[in-house]
């Protein structure tokens, strides 16, 4: 499951344990996202828009149509809330909820 994100909780198959290791296991279902609304940062390029998530534990970007890009610039702090959180091969998408504002700006963190 390549789309597991930080906080979410999820069922897990563990396997056979053993000598002197850790228990390991595999990701078999997601039970409930942890993390619906993301801060990150808005980026443009010619062909495409995304969010690079400020937090490091979400590392995947998240893609946003340029219908849903709420009026964002490229280098603002913005709000996106996932709408499809896609899989392994396919990046996740979402809209722009709130746009923060330029980092520099005061009392954008």
């Amino acid at each position: 499951m390549g789309n597991v994100s930080h906080n979410d909780r999820v069922r897990v198959v563990l396997f056979k344990k053993g000598s002197g290791r850790l228990q390991e296991g595999r990701v078999v279902e997601i039970l409930e996202r942890g993390n619906r609304r993301i801060v990150g940062t808005f980026h443009e390029s010619r062909s495409s828009f995304y969010v690079v998530p400020d937090q490091v534990k979400t590392f995947r970007r998240i893609y946003v149509h340029k219908d849903k890009r709420c009026d964002a610039s490229n280098g603002q702090k913005v709000v996106i809330e996932i709408e499809n959180w896609g899989d392994s091969r396919i990046e996740p998408r979402g809209r722009i909820v709130r746009v923060l504002g330029y980092p520099e700006e005061r009392g954008v963190d």
